[in-house]
């Protein structure tokens, strides 16, 4: 989680920048999400494994968003 909470302060607002405190920044995140947890990085190297194996031989071209259904366009 480390590693992504910069990148969510990023997208949402850089504490710093902003004044929020991280909890401020972290609610703001799950406001925006119908899936109310943080992304683990391991969901994400999931994927990754998944998308290089021969089951995943027959997707091309697909979006597939992992990131806990976010509701920002």
């Amino acid at each position: 989680m480390a590693g992504l909470v910069p990148a969510m302060a990023a997208a949402i607002g850089r504490p710093q920048i902003s004044g929020k405190s991280m909890t401020e920044v972290r609610a703001a995140a799950m406001a925006e999400q119908s899936i109310k947890a943080m992304i683990d990085p391991k969901d994400i190297a999931a994927l990754a494994v998944f998308l290089a194996s021969d089951a995943g031989k027959s997707i091309s071209g697909q979006v597939l968003p992992i990131d806990n259904d976010r509701q920002r366009a």
